[in-house]
């Protein structure tokens, strides 16, 4: 971390009025020692590497820096993705790398994070002999503005004007944006406290608990997932200023096969859906079929990061089963998309190594 000696030595040594040395030094002392230090606005531009007076107009309406589209929700209607254009996108890496990465998150939660993954939420449920899955209703959404300025200005002690620049900077209209680099983990250190207590809960009960971004999980003794649990939990999660979906409750019982974050856990294995593999080879038959900019146009996907898409899909099907994965990764790169105008390039020649 940065040395507060030769800042604060910077800022006795210049010549600024008296009170606004006051200021500077009042705002590097309350900062904490995890962080990088950001005095002002100015500050955060220069860090970032922009103009000042693009800074500036960025600033002034940060709504304007992103791309909207919609994508199907399998439970029906659309969700709203927000993508950041690319200067935003970099200021958000920066705060992303620099300071978020440093606050701490509780070990129970799964999502967004390295060493942990769908694959190891599930697998840490599969011999939890009932289970209660849970969501959180607009999760990214309902963080609103409030929630981040105290992460900024109370977690890492910036000043009211630097935690506002820094949230104006990570947030569309009133929420987390869907699409931004920032959101997933602030959405994870918003929800320290809730994961806290659940997992409190779940010691004293003598279950588990784990958070995979707005799903909850909880697993254990059939006598102990029961509606009582059901209660208590919805109680916490409104006490921590979260909405529970009340569509999306649901309980597997003893000898139930279990479906968590879409992954089905079945006698302790745990395995992708065939529905989602079949869905895939499905797409790449039609496109083999028909062509891709048939295929396009007759599911109405508008957006140039089909490519992308469609690889996102695959690669999270080979982060959970290797073989089936390796086989479509040979059907894609059969199709030869990456040479398709107006799409993200780019085949699997860069597999990862089996």
């Amino acid at each position: 971390m940065e040395n507060k000696n030769l800042y604060r030595k910077k800022i006795e040594n210049s010549d600024i009025s008296f009170n606004e040395k006051q200021k500077l030094l009042s705002n590097l002392g309350n900062i904490k020692d995890d962080y990088p230090i950001i005095l002002n606005g100015y500050h955060i531009s220069n860090k970032v590497g922009i103009k000042w007076n693009d800074y500036l107009k960025l600033l002034k309406n940060t709504n304007k820096y992103y791309h909207v589209y919609y994508m199907a929700k399998k439970s029906g209607g659309r969700r709203k993705i927000t993508i950041p254009d690319q200067i935003l996108m970099d200021i958000q890496y920066f705060i992303k790398n620099n300071i978020l990465e440093n606050i701490k998150i509780d070990e129970s939660a799964f999502g967004f994070r390295k060493q942990k993954s769908i694959l190891a939420n599930a697998t840490y449920h599969r011999e939890g002999e009932k289970v209660l899955i849970m969501d959180i209703e607009n999760f990214f959404p309902s963080i609103h503005k409030g929630r981040v300025y105290y992460v900024f200005n109370k977690i890492c002690g910036y000043s009211r004007e630097v935690s506002y620049d820094l949230t104006r900077l990570v947030t569309y209209n009133n929420g987390l944006p869907q699409g931004a680099p920032t959101s997933p983990i602030i959405s994870n250190i918003v929800a320290y406290k809730l994961d806290l207590r659940l997992k409190g809960l779940s010691y004293v009960i003598g279950i588990k608990y784990s958070r995979y971004a707005d799903d909850l999980t909880f697993s254990g003794a059939e006598n102990k997932i029961n509606d009582k649990l059901l209660y208590t939990v919805s109680n916490i999660i409104e006490d921590e200023g979260f909405k529970l979906n009340l569509k999306k409750i649901r309980f597997y019982g003893k000898n139930s096969t279990k479906i968590i974050n879409g992954l089905v856990i079945n006698n302790g294995y745990v395995t992708i859906q065939k529905r989602y593999i079949d869905k895939i080879k499905q797409e790449l038959y039609y496109i083999r079929k028909f062509g891709l900019e048939s295929h396009l146009n007759y599911v109405g996907f508008k957006n140039k990061h089909y490519a992308e898409h469609l690889k996102g899909k695959i690669l999270y099907v080979y982060s959970i089963d290797k073989e089936k994965g390796k086989q479509l990764f040979s059907l894609y790169n059969e199709l030869n998309i990456e040479n398709k105008p107006n799409l993200v390039r780019g085949g699997f020649d860069e597999m990862p190594v089996l």
